[in-house]
């Protein structure tokens, strides 16, 4: 399949390995197979500290609210508007800071295709 479009009312709530945490995860591309990158909508409700890791790249967007990122052993507060490009083999995660949760667009980019 050369292009996937994914409708606003196809995007699909998925249970990503965070939603214990507070984490809603909305698929973007679900439609699209052998691709090597994955990009999702995250609302981030949560309060206390996440730690993941994983192989590839991943790039982070805030459309909304406040979050402190935490990559390796710094952390950092980003805003809306704000974006972060990462080495994703590294330990990292956020909170949600603030009234508003946290709403962040996330592309994971692996190097084996999934």
């Amino acid at each position: 399949m050369e292009i996937t479009i994914t409708r606003n009312k196809e995007q699909a709530i998925t249970d990503g390995r965070g939603t214990p945490y507070g984490y809603v995860y909305e698929a973007l591309a679900q439609g699209k197979s052998g691709k090597n990158m994955e990009p999702f909508l995250v609302t981030n409700s949560f309060k206390g500290r996440t730690d993941f890791q994983h192989e590839g790249e991943e790039f982070l967007y805030v459309l909304e609210g406040t979050l402190e990122f935490i990559f390796k052993d710094k952390s950092f507060i980003l805003e809306k508007g704000d974006c972060a490009y990462f080495e994703s083999g590294f330990p990292h995660g956020g909170r949600s800071l603030g009234d508003v949760p946290a709403k962040i667009m996330i592309v994971i980019y692996s190097y084996k295709r999934m």
